[in-house]
């Protein structure tokens, strides 16, 4: 089944698979990864009563979501549980314990932790209790004043940038965002490979080399949040409320952080945004290609049915990124 998009067709879930919408797009309830841990309500339900006896009369529901590296629950009106599905997640668990309380004075709402769980006899890793956040999730009809969210996601960014904050540092031998870009390379090549049969691949290496002939950040280690799309973003009346998901929190280069200039903004409403960050030229280069190599990645991982929502996004970002170019 494709998605009609009017930039790339994206495959969806396979026929039968439980699905459920998230910004207007088709999300599938089955594993994304492999070896990934079984998490239903029965469970977390069992997890919380053991380890939080106070809170065992409150309601837990499924939160629908996009993401991969979590199952989310809320519970009560008031909280709402992360469950890491893999083992790499626990690390983002634990930093976002120490690390979030230290983000203060930031423009727009940012997790806040509560208390961390431990595993149990049928869940292997720690999980976390954050403060619930309302909010819907961010789209082109939550936010219809695109021009007005790129300001104050521009405004975001910077400010973060400004921060002092003991996070982790961008380290190369993980590829992590914030390190040089060419610490993705092979990554990369790899993944144009892999949906070749959606766009030139010509045209993507060409977008990449040029990314990565930008000169190098040079300046002192910033704040970064390294994932800023449509999944992460949460809106109230009308504009940008909260920004969620900080897995890929550190500090190193701040290019990564332009990701939004190409994955959810025209050329108008990107020319905003990055009024509002403030880069130079060559922090604009590296951040486009960060914005490429990411959607390439993040396509080739997702296709044909493991996230129908990240697979799309991704397909749009890549063509955002090559008509950017020309």
């Amino acid at each position: 089944m494709l998605l009609a998009t009017n930039r790339a067709p994206v495959v969806l879930a396979p026929a039968g698979q439980p699905t459920y919408m998230v910004n207007g797009l088709l999300i599938a309830q089955g594993l994304m990864h492999d070896n990934e841990a079984k998490i239903d309500l029965a469970l977390v339900r069992s997890l919380v009563d053991d380890q939080f006896p106070d809170w065992s009369g409150l309601p837990i529901c499924a939160v629908a979501s996009a993401g991969t590296e979590n199952a989310i629950f809320r519970l009560g009106d008031a909280m709402v549980l992360r469950l890491p599905r893999l083992s790499r997640g626990e690390a983002q668990i634990l930093t976002d314990h120490t690390c979030l309380p230290q983000l203060a004075g930031l423009p727009l709402l940012v997790p806040a932790p509560i208390a961390l769980g431990r595993p149990g006899s049928a869940y292997p890793y720690r999980w976390a209790v954050h403060r619930w956040i309302d909010g819907e999730q961010a789209s082109a009809t939550t936010l219809p004043d695109r021009r007005r969210m790129a300001g104050d996601l521009g405004r975001f960014v910077r400010r973060l940038a400004e921060l002092d904050a003991d996070v982790p540092h961008a380290r190369p031998a993980d590829r992590a965002r914030g390190a040089p870009l060419v610490c993705r390379d092979a990554e990369t090549r790899a993944a144009i490979s892999g949906v070749s049969d959606l766009f030139d691949a010509t045209a993507l290496n060409r977008a990449w080399e040029r990314a990565l002939a930008a000169p190098a950040y040079d300046g002192p280690p910033r704040l970064l949040h390294g994932d800023l799309h449509w999944g992460n973003l949460l809106a109230r009346a009308g504009r940008l409320h909260a920004v969620i998901d900080w897995g890929c929190l550190a500090k190193g280069d701040p290019a990564p952080d332009l990701l939004p200039g190409w994955w959810l903004f025209d050329a108008e409403a990107r020319t905003g945004f990055l009024d509002a960050v403030g880069p130079d030229a060559a922090m604009i280069e590296r951040g486009r290609g960060w914005a490429l190599s990411i959607a390439l990645i993040g396509l080739a991982y997702y296709r044909d049915g493991r996230n129908p929502f990240l697979a799309d996004m991704n397909a749009v970002a890549i063509q955002a990124v090559l008509d950017d170019l020309g």
